[in-house]
């Protein structure tokens, strides 16, 4: 018997969101450490008067105070509108990493919230609290910054993800957060720095919550490695098996990695793992779904690089070990739009450019 005559399928009142699906910037200069960095949503708005929705999309970088340097930047992200399952949003307070350098320093944070706390234009008072045990969270966005040294440090390494999502009886949604970082001193002795390091973190999440037999995700986490390298780009043709006879599906992100080391071949100059950035993105684009064989494909991008910029500086390779957390979901009945789209800008003169977006979903 199929699952389409298994199950009497509920809808639910439409749900229009922004789903964010990673970032990419650029320095045009020169290279700089991490200090101030950041890809996030603002209020988002449903128009009345159309089918759009729209808010401000917020990319936050420090400015490099010298040289003087500007910074491209693009946003992925698509907007869903859906009613077969129930979507909401929210994000984390400000959650702290203290490590001393050259230490990776890492949080997991157990996050319990009620549904009706969650942002949403779909009513929560129309779940079946008893039955809706599938939940996903996805990653929608971030904010970190140095705590105790406005300069930030070099890239030694980045991580964030959410993960483990279940339901709980009384309404409550619980979720897991995972926050890394490592600053780490440069190969570059006028550069060093000894003592504590303070990472704070804000983690945006979009989550979907459905019947089982409803709704459906399934994980999957692209790897990548290199040995010595000054640039990078991993490309992954992205291909996640779902269930047949799921009518829509969408692939998403919950999290990534970076983990930068010295060479592991060739000339080791020294023991520093550290790095000036470049370059950094992680995103994924070019989605498709195929419902007769429940196929998702799609594009999955991670770039490093610490050489670039119109003064490249001298440049000590590295070697790095990446990972991208995607997801298939998986929806049955009901309605459903998804609509992907990017954002380019510049940032020069202040710490945040602020740009109006909007999708007709």
């Amino acid at each position: 018997m199929s699952t389409a005559t298994a199950h009497k399928f509920e809808t639910l009142t439409k749900s229009r969101v922004f789903n964010w699906h990673g970032f990419l910037y650029e320095w045009n200069t020169t290279t700089h450490r991490l200090s101030n960095l950041g890809t996030r949503f603002g209020e988002i708005k449903e128009l009345s008067t159309s089918t759009n929705l729209k808010a401000n999309h917020e990319f936050t970088l420090k400015i490099g105070n010298f040289p003087p340097d500007s910074a491209d930047y693009n946003i992925y992200y698509s907007g869903i509108n859906a009613n077969a399952f129930f979507i909401g949003w929210g994000a984390t307070k400000e959650l702290g990493i203290s490590t001393n350098i050259n230490h990776g320093g890492e949080a997991k944070i157990t996050i319990r919230k009620n549904v009706s706390e969650l942002h949403s234009y779909s009513s929560y008072k129309q779940l079946n609290r008893n039955n809706h045990s599938t939940v996903k969270v996805l990653l929608n966005g971030f904010h970190i910054k140095s705590g105790n040294n406005d300069e930030g440090w070099h890239f030694g390494g980045l991580g964030m993800s959410v993960y483990n999502a279940k339901w709980i009886d009384d309404g409550t949604i619980e979720f897991t957060v995972w926050i890394y970082a490592r600053p780490s001193n440069s190969p570059d002795p006028l550069t060093r720095y000894s003592g504590n390091c303070v990472y704070e973190f804000i983690i945006d999440y979009l989550v979907l919550i459905g019947n089982p037999y409803q709704l459906k995700s399934i994980d999957k986490t692209l790897e990548g490695s290199t040995a010595r390298d000054t640039s990078i780009n991993f490309l992954w043709d992205g291909k996640i098996q779902g269930t047949k006879g799921f009518t829509y599906g969408f692939a998403g992100l919950y999290g990534f990695e970076f983990h930068l080391s010295n060479p592991t071949e060739g000339i080791v100059l020294s023991g520093e793992t550290g790095r000036y950035i470049a370059r950094l993105g992680n995103y994924l684009y070019g989605v498709a779904y195929d419902q007769s064989t429940g196929l998702c494909t799609f594009k999955a991008i991670q770039e490093f690089a610490n050489y670039g910029g119109a003064l490249p500086e001298i440049t000590y390779p590295w070697s790095l070990k990446s990972k991208m957390h995607c997801c298939l979901v998986q929806a049955i009945a009901g309605e459903f739009k998804f609509v992907q789209k990017s954002l380019e800008g510049k940032i020069s003169d202040s710490l945040t450019d602020i740009k109006s977006v909007e999708v007709s979903v």
